[in-house]
């Protein structure tokens, strides 16, 4: 019998089936980027490209209030793989194909995971 977790959906098909691959965190922490200049450098032990992912997500466990309800608020750090298990997290960048820019502040939530199959 397989082992792993096993999710159903309403009409009886499989929505979510882990037996055939499992993961491990390997990095967990909280980023603050607090203005449009400002970046910071991550390095993650043991790195690899092959079998890990990065996941970047707003550290608001009560969710986002009504005065950052817009997508300009909501926007995510940018997350440059630099190599060796190093990561820069931007919080400004340009978007010249609309002569803009955008900026990405407060805290987020930077976890590794590793996928073993």
């Amino acid at each position: 019998m397989a082992q792993g977790l096993q999710v159903w959906d309403a009409g009886g098909g499989v929505a979510l089936d882990t037996s055939d691959f499992t993961y491990n965190i390997i990095y967990n922490a909280v980023v603050t980027l607090a203005s449009s200049a400002q970046f910071v450098t991550v390095v993650i032990p043991g790195y690899q490209a092959a079998t890990d992912y990065l996941l970047v997500y707003h550290n608001a466990p009560q969710g986002l209030n009504e005065n950052q309800s817009n997508w300009i608020n909501n926007m995510l750090p940018v997350v440059l793989d630099q190599g060796g298990g190093s990561f820069r997290l931007t919080s400004y960048y340009s978007l010249p194909n609309i002569g803009g820019s955008v900026e990405a502040f407060g805290a987020f939530r930077l976890v590794c995971i590793r996928v073993f199959q």
